[in-house]
């Protein structure tokens, strides 16, 4: 709950900024996550909500939701299913390579939560922690106003792999 609380604080934040220095951003994108735990890593779909702050053409700040989906690891009938989600928060640095494509990179902390239903023992363990994440990708400008980024981001989680490859549309005000 205390990173919800930053997070929050850092957007109000952001908002109160001079309109004039800062692009502000929210964006909603899909895709694929993958995690992995034990033997066998499992996809399924994933989905975001994020928004964020543009300080120059070079640095971002920006907040996600991530949903990682509900990725079955199946062995011989034997299942163990994830729910994954995280909260997270990164500083982006953008690399203009065009005048309408940027490369991206992004370092944050995520708060992650999971649930793991096993279903050999018919039991659900949870975990939570807050951990490092980094993302990369690319930006599409399509217009002054709306953007399609192509992304990797992978957050450190005690799960052996979490990671969400998405595409994402984003709009300018």
């Amino acid at each position: 709950m205390k990173v919800l609380r930053t997070i929050m604080l850092s957007l109000m934040l952001l908002g109160s900024c001079n309109a004039n220095a800062v692009d502000a951003y929210a964006g909603i994108g899909i895709g694929e996550s993958y995690v992995d735990q034990g033997v066998f890593g499992e996809m399924d779909t994933a989905y975001k909500l994020f928004g964020g702050a543009q300080f120059n053409k070079n640095f971002a700040v920006e907040a996600a939701y991530m949903d990682l989906g509900q990725p079955v690891e199946n062995f011989f009938g034997w299942t163990q299913e994830y729910d994954v989600w995280a909260v997270a928060l990164w500083a982006k640095g953008i690399l203009p390579v065009s005048e309408r494509i940027d490369l991206f990179g992004k370092l944050g902390y995520a708060h992650w939560e999971y649930d793991k239903t096993d279903s050999r023992t018919s039991t659900t363990t949870s975990q939570s922690s807050n951990d490092f994440a980094w993302g990369l990708g690319i930006s599409f400008d399509v217009g002054k106003k709306f953007a399609i980024p192509i992304e990797y981001e992978k957050i450190g989680t005690d799960l052996d792999n979490t990671a969400m490859f998405s595409v994402s549309g984003i709009y300018r005000f």
